[in-house]
C-alpha cells in the first residue's frame, strides 16, 4: 500500500515516492483558510496518510486551528469534500465559542463602511469589488498583500470597538453587488 498521495483536480491518487516528491514541490495544497476573531481555521491537502492504523482509509488532509480558543485542534479527513465539511464544521465551533454570529452579508456591508470612510477616495465599481474579492480568495495572488494590508487596518480598528475580524472569510461584494 502506498501512503504518498498527489490531488488529481480534488481527488487523491496514490502514488510512487519519486511521483510524489516531484508533485508536492509546485503544488497548491490549500482547501480553506479563515480567520475569526483571533483565530485561524486552516485546511490543507497533507500529501501523504496519515492515519494509524493500515486497515483505515487513509487521512490526507488536516483542518487546524491557530490561536483563539481552539487553538492547537486538528482534524484530519479522506477526501476534499470531507475537509471542506470538516473546515466549515471547525468555524462553525470557532464562532459559536466566541459568539461570532454575524452574518457575512452583515460583515460585508460592516468592512464596506468602513472602507469607505478609511478610505474615501477609494470608489470601486462592481466589477473592481468582484476582482478584490478574487484576489482576497487567491493563497498567492498579486496585489494581496496591499489588501491585506487594508483589512489588517480594519481588524485592529475593529478589535478596538469589539468588531469580529474579517479575512478571505468575508467578502467584500456588497449585498446585491
Amino acid at each position: 500500500m502506498e501512503k504518498y498521495y498527489i490531488l488529481d483536480g480534488k481527488t487523491a491518487k496514490s502514488v510512487d515516492l519519486i511521483t510524489w516528491v516531484t508533485w508536492i514541490k509546485k503544488a497548491d495544497r490549500h482547501v480553506a483558510d479563515e480567520r475569526i476573531g483571533g483565530s485561524r481555521i486552516l485546511t490543507t491537502f497533507l500529501g501523504f496518510d496519515h492515519s494509524f492504523f493500515p486497515n483505515e482509509p487513509p487521512l490526507l488532509f488536516k483542518t487546524e486551528v491557530f490561536d483563539g480558543p481552539l487553538n492547537g485542534e486538528v482534524d484530519r479527513h479522506t477526501t476534499w469534500e470531507q475537509a471542506e465539511k470538516g473546515h466549515a464544521a471547525t468555524v462553525r465551533r470557532v464562532a459559536e465559542i466566541v459568539g461570532y454570529n454575524k452574518t457575512k452579508e452583515t460583515l460585508s456591508a460592516e468592512f464596506n463602511g468602513w472602507l469607505k470612510k478609511r478610505y474615501p477616495e477609494i470608489r470601486l465599481l462592481d466589477w473592481q469589488i468582484k476582482a478584490v474579492n478574487i484576489v482576497l480568495n487567491q493563497p498567492m495572488a498579486a496585489g494581496k498583500t496591499f489588501l491585506i494590508k487594508i483589512i489588517d487596518e480594519y481588524d485592529r480598528e475593529a478589535s478596538q470597538q469589539d468588531v469580529p475580524k474579517t479575512r478571505t472569510s468575508v467578502p467584500i461584494v456588497p449585498k446585491g453587488g
